[in-house]
């Protein structure tokens, strides 16, 4: 085994990972390029923060056999932004890793709103 001072920096160091990912996607962001590929973003956005988990949630209660912290819980897991390992792997892959990073950065910035609108939407619903 590794000593424990090893294992604990390469911990800490995989507890940062997203949000330091989350630094140097921001740093590479061009808003100019943005505005060209304003629709693509917007569909990708719209699909993965409203459709995507309006759909599931929709699929959830239909089923019947969820609780509602069980709800709540698929919810918050369907709605969650798009992943910083998908902008590193459409860079590596090709050119579409600027507007792959620019879904992110998105995604990421309007998750806010869609996560609290969409658990206050169930709210109000009796869902929660």
């Amino acid at each position: 085994p590794l000593p424990e001072v090893v294992t604990d920096t390469i911990s800490d160091i995989g507890g940062i990972a997203s949000a330091f990912g989350l630094i140097l996607l921001g740093a590479q962001i061009r808003f100019p390029s943005m505005r060209r590929n304003r629709l693509p973003i917007a569909v990708a956005v719209v699909i993965k923060l409203i459709l995507f988990p309006a759909a599931v949630l929709a699929l959830a209660v239909a089923l019947g056999c969820f609780s509602a912290a069980e709800l709540g819980a698929i919810f918050i897991l369907v709605s969650a932004p798009m992943s910083i390992s998908s902008f590193i792997m459409a860079s590596s892959m090709g050119p579409d890793g600027e507007l792959a990073g620019q879904m992110v950065f998105v995604s990421t910035a309007f998750s806010l709103f869609t996560l609290l609108g969409g658990l206050y939407m169930m709210k109000c619903l009796g869902l929660l």
